[in-house]
């Protein structure tokens, strides 16, 4: 913890580090925070990516199913984005 402080002790003599640890908290807490939240952004984004794939694989396997041809025109992929599910 005192790392980050040694430029404070070396041009300074303190005995007592209380205030530019305090001072330094704050810094602390936004690094932290600017450090976590872009990793918890590409989380969420992946999950929910994924979660839609998933939605849209089902109706599109559900679709080619209920298709004779066992292929899809380009109406039946609008119908098929639109219907998810």
């Amino acid at each position: 913890m005192d790392i980050a402080l040694a430029p404070i002790t070396t041009q300074f003599n303190l005995s007592d580090l209380l205030v530019p640890r305090i001072v330094l908290f704050p810094c602390r807490v936004y690094l932290t925070a600017a450090w976590v939240f872009p990793h918890a952004m590409s989380i969420m984004l992946a999950t929910l990516f994924y979660r839609e794939f998933k939605v849209l694989s089902r109706s599109f396997d559900k679709m080619m199913s209920e298709s004779d041809e066992r292929r899809l025109s380009d109406s039946d992929i609008t119908i098929l984005i639109k219907f998810k599910g």
